[in-house]
């Protein structure tokens, strides 16, 4: 059996996260045969783990449970905790800036981790496809500052 990469375990994460947010509603069973069509070949359990790890939230709805995002903006708590490490590929600093590379597509959702964080001396987080620019304050700087990025990721 091949085994799981992290690009690829971030890539099925990343569409799982976009299927809950367009309002998909389903068990995991719903989301496994979704997930397939999409081209994501995953067990039950890797489901499971994914939704939890996501924080997708279970609901009763029609009779049925099925998970989806809770209702609140930005990453689930415990989410930086959990895959930040998995997203995040280097952090280098230059003065008062941290580059973030991240797999592709993935920097969006780092931003939003670090922004949720509230790590001390981010002044702010713009992100592209597959890197964050993160600006820290005079007083932390920038290598301080990627030291206590990279602490994230344990």
């Amino acid at each position: 059996m091949p085994r799981t990469t992290t690009n690829d375990r971030a890539r099925r994460r990343q569409r799982l996260i976009e299927l809950l947010r367009e309002g998909v509603a389903a068990t995991q069973e719903e989301i496994g045969e979704r997930m397939a069509a999409d081209g994501f070949s995953a067990a039950q359990a890797t489901i499971s783990r994914d939704l939890d790890d996501v924080g997708a939230v279970r609901r009763h709805e029609n009779g049925r449970i099925v998970y989806g995002l809770p209702d609140r903006n930005g990453p689930p708590d415990g989410f930086g905790k959990r895959i930040f490490a998995e997203l995040v590929r280097s952090v280098r600093s230059s003065g008062n800036l941290v580059v973030v590379r991240t797999y592709p597509g993935m920097a969006p959702t780092v931003a939003a981790v670090l922004d949720q964080a509230a790590v001390n001396g981010v002044l702010g987080t713009v992100a592209g496809d597959d890197t964050v620019l993160v600006v820290a304050d005079e007083k932390t700087g920038g290598k301080r500052l990627a030291r206590s990025i990279e602490g994230l990721k344990t």
